[in-house]
């Protein structure tokens, strides 16, 4: 490697025991040498360097140590209170020492499997990396090439559907420039989006996570997470990293907020803002960027003002899901995968998914089955013609490759 990882006073695999070591002591500070770490692993990642360890930076969660994974109130008490950003109330702060996660790995298996309504189960060979929430989200590592990935994809898809009870023909999936999603046929079950970039190790796709309570992933043996993501659970707090940033940060610290993880950065001003340039009712989330748009979305929080609704929605915020049958409409942030919203509800089935995008050209895809989307038919198109031909994965990113995001940004504008 071209140069030596900054010194740690534990191995990161020992973090939980770390902060159960030092409770007195606030978490960001304990915090700093693994970031420095962390951002040094970037780079190593970004170069391509050789011998880098699958499962550096990881730590595994259902390890023995769960019992010291408890809610940390110190730094809420001692930082300065106008660094936090759309804070949370008192009511719905945890107690210090609560258990911060489900207790046993029997449990998160249970829950994990309610969650997913169970389309995965039988699935443990092909078990690549899982994240996220209300979707499920794929992250493919360990390929050699890009046919290996596909095969994968077509097993994946083959059991997914065969446990939604689907017959060969009825399943509809989408290809965008950067997921393959496996549509639900019906409410509850969750929409599957698999990746469409290789990597070399969990290790890797945790590196790249823009908000630091994202980064917990399941590769259906162990949950992992890294000292930064294990700090926020902790916490509640997601830690402002403008190396990060891309197109949806803002938005994506917004949804979490809705999680109960409000937003830390210290190199936050107060006295320096305008809070009358911030007011929702004159300028809306979607006529803002950066900071300004947290900002606004803490106002209408304190305004109480249902961001996640019809009133995010007349304000042009973040893009609502289409309101089904029954009149409800929740929030669904675009990620850097699936930059446009994918509706998800009750009343929707596959088919009204399919009537629901072909109504939006703007929004470049493949409809059809898992191999006329992997083969990029054109019958089966919707708008930029780059997207036309056999599926493709992204390696590696032009430019910025320190970050995860598809579309990083510079920090000049925040």
């Amino acid at each position: 490697m071209a140069d030596n990882p900054p010194p740690l006073p534990r191995p990161p695999s020992q973090f939980l025991s770390h902060l159960s070591n030092h409770q007195r002591t606030e978490t960001r500070e304990l915090l700093q040498p693994y970031l420095s770490y962390e951002a040094w692993l970037r780079r190593a990642f970004a170069r391509g360097d050789a011998g880098i360890d699958s499962f550096a930076n990881l730590v595994p969660i259902y390890n023995g140590c769960e019992e010291a994974f408890r809610i940390r109130t110190l730094d809420r008490e001692t930082a300065d209170k106008g660094k936090y950003i759309m804070p949370l109330p008192d009511d719905t702060r945890e107690e210090e020492s609560a258990l911060a996660i489900t207790e046993s790995k029997e449990k998160y298996l249970r829950n994990f499997n309610g969650f997913s309504r169970g389309i995965f189960v039988d699935i443990e060979s092909y078990f690549e990396t899982i994240a996220g929430e209300s979707d499920i989200d794929i992250f493919l590592y360990g390929l050699d090439n890009e046919d290996a990935a596909i095969t994968l994809i077509f097993q994946l898809e083959s059991i997914v559907r065969r446990n939604q009870n689907l017959s060969p023909g009825e399943e509809l999936s989408l290809r965008s420039t950067k997921a393959i999603t496996f549509i639900s046929p019906k409410w509850p079950y969750r929409r599957v989006q698999i990746i469409l970039r290789l990597y070399n190790s969990i290790s890797e796709i945790l590196t790249g996570f823009d908000v630091d309570c994202a980064c917990v992933a399941f590769d259906g043996t162990q949950v992992y997470s890294n000292p930064r993501g294990i700090a926020a659970i902790a916490t509640r707090t997601n830690l402002i990293d403008l190396s990060r940033r891309g197109p949806s940060y803002e938005n994506r610290l917004c949804k979490y907020r809705r999680h109960n993880f409000d937003v830390f950065w210290d190199s936050l001003e107060r006295s320096r803002i305008n809070t009358m340039l911030f007011n929702p009712f004159i300028y809306g989330p979607h006529e803002s960027r950066g900071l300004a748009r947290l900002l606004i979305y803490e106002q209408m929080l304190q305004e109480n003002m249902d961001f996640s609704g019809k009133e995010a929605a007349y304000l042009g915020g973040l893009s609502p899901k289409s309101i089904d049958e029954t009149g409800e409409s929740s929030l669904q942030v675009p990620s850097e995968y699936a930059p446009h919203e994918i509706p998800y509800g009750e009343d929707l089935t596959a088919e009204r998914f399919h009537e629901t995008f072909i109504s939006h050209p703007e929004y470049p895809c493949f409809f059809g089955t898992i191999q006329e989307v992997t083969e990029g038919r054109e019958s089966n198109f919707s708008g930029n013609e780059s997207l036309i031909g056999k599926v493709r994965f992204i390696r590696h990113l032009p430019g910025q490759q320190m970050l995860e995001n598809f579309q990083p940004l510079v920090q000049d504008d925040w």
